[in-house]
């Protein structure tokens, strides 16, 4: 490899950067003021019932949101080729404006954070198992279970037990106080971001240090981490600090700890298991046989550890089971979602819940071989075949479609800061965000009927990226040259490739 002090391209000031990163913080300063969580710890509202669906808070929210977006996009081409020494001072100083912005915000779509709080309390004070006992339980007793709304106090946690491990503390700490608790919740996934974003940094600058700051960027300051991992708390940003950390483990050939790390982002929230077969791949083809044996035998070994960890005490897998269970049967906001209304609406003979989720199944397997071959066979990079995967199952077979699962393509596409991989979560991340002006503003002037405007707000979350996806397949063949593809980073030698 060159040495990168005799490549190293002249590197801009960081003038744009501090423009676009402004650009950014300004609408983040503008929702921590107008949402703050102080005052509002002890209330379940969201965003519409705060701002009082005046069409001036819709504008803003609709402006901030794209304004965001627009210097997230600037921000991430601004850091490509710069060095971080060359802009640390504005990635520093924006980062802990925006951080302490979203950390200061009231979880205005989403009362996750309180579920996990009561959830968490049913462990540290009454010593019940969160994927077993249902919080209405003590809602006749105890005032504070209450905050989980009686919508799910009646049901168990989704979650895998590691997050029971990882949320106790907070709890504990604060009791029976929700508003500590809340800040507790903020914090972890302030330092998970902040981990992640290390993570990221450190597996991106092992082969390409001109991209590492615009890696890390591409997840520290994307709107939608910041508005549904610190500003909502979603565990989420939990969940990808450990597959960015078992990412930079296998980068760096600290080969036993790759899927050790991958288990326990299984076990704070399932999904991820889908990238589990390409790390294994991953794994397979840099070692030799003798190295395989290590490696699966150290990664049994830990693996058992952590599960044991994180089932202790209870080691109830049938709770575990059920809880699984009971989230797959929800359908909402998600492509399946409007194929179920267009059936009910044309009356279509086909029963299109089993059907679609058969067909969406069907669809993610044969993604998921796909990319085990285009890998096996050196044609596609890790790291584009982790997004591809997880983006497979997001876009069809996520049935109960939430704009937080977006986390998850964020936190992987940083890994790969250039590109169409970069454009699709950008618009992504836009059209899931704006699909809030459309279920919370527009839901009370909608002019039309029910079935047009889950049509709408579904179209909201998808078409953006879908057109971003179209785009990319005309430049790919050759019909019209889009510069949103290409990237100064070597084809030859792509991150994690």
């Amino acid at each position: 490899m060159a040495d990168p002090q005799t490549e190293q391209p002249a590197q801009p000031g960081s003038g744009r950067l501090w423009f676009f990163g402004y650009l950014i913080v300004v609408p983040a300063i503008y929702f921590a003021w107008r949402y703050p969580l102080a005052g509002r710890t002890t209330q379940l509202v969201d965003i519409g019932k705060i701002a009082h669906y005046t069409v001036a808070t819709f504008v803003l929210y609709v402006g901030g949101i794209t304004l965001m977006t627009i210097g997230y996009c600037g921000a991430v081409l601004a850091a490509r080729g710069v060095r971080l020494r060359t802009i640390r001072l504005p990635v520093m100083g924006i980062s802990t404006l925006l951080l302490g912005a979203f950390a200061t915000l009231y979880p205005v779509n989403a009362i996750d954070m309180f579920i996990y709080a009561v959830r968490s309390y049913l462990l540290t004070n009454y010593g019940a198992n969160p994927n077993a006992v249902r919080p209405q339980v003590y809602w006749d007793t105890d005032q504070f279970v209450h905050f989980a709304s009686w919508e799910w106090a009646s049901a168990t946690s989704p979650y895998g037990p590691l997050w029971n491990v990882i949320a106790a503390p907070v709890t504990a700490i604060s009791d029976s106080n929700i508003g500590q608790a809340l800040t507790g919740f903020k914090v972890l996934v302030v330092l998970a971001a902040l981990g992640a974003a290390w993570f990221i940094y450190q597996t991106v600058h092992l082969d390409h240090p001109d991209y590492a700051s615009a890696a890390a960027l591409a997840w520290l300051w994307n709107p939608l981490l910041l508005w549904e991992g610190i500003g909502n708390g979603h565990n989420d940003v939990v969940v990808m600090f450990f597959v960015v950390a078992a990412i930079y483990c296998w980068r760096a050939g600290r080969n036993g700890w790759v899927i050790p790390l991958l288990v326990a982002s299984v076990l704070v929230k399932y999904v991820t298991v889908l990238l589990l077969p390409i790390v294994i791949v991953m794994l397979w083809r840099r070692h030799t046989m003798r190295q395989r044996l290590v490696i699966a035998v150290q990664s049994a070994i830990a693996s058992a550890v952590l599960a044991y960890i994180a089932l202790y005490p209870y080691f109830d897998i049938q709770a575990l089971r059920e809880s699984i269970k009971s989230q797959s049967g929800l359908i909402m906001s998600s492509p399946l979602a409007g194929l179920i209304l267009m059936a009910n609406r044309w009356h279509w003979s086909l029963n299109a819940a089993e059907t679609g989720k058969r067909g969406a199944e069907i669809i993610v397997a044969l993604t998921l071989l796909w990319s085990l071959w285009l890998l096996i066979r050196d044609r596609i990079a890790g790291a584009h075949a982790l997004v591809l995967v997880m983006s497979a199952y997001v876009a069809v077979a996520a049935w109960n479609f939430r704009p937080w699962y977006l986390i998850w393509i964020v936190a992987l596409t940083a890994l790969l800061p250039v590109g169409w991989p970069f454009w699709r979560c950008a618009a992504w991340t836009l059209g899931a965000l704006l699909s809030y002006s459309h279920y919370i503003w527009l839901r009370e002037w909608w002019p039309g009927d029910s079935f047009s405007f889950e049509l709408t707000g579904i179209a909201f979350s998808f078409v953006p990226v879908l057109l971003v996806v179209l785009a990319e397949l005309i430049a790919q063949a050759g019909w019209v040259s889009l510069p949103l593809g290409s990237s100064r980073t070597p084809e030859s030698s792509p991150p994690l490739a």
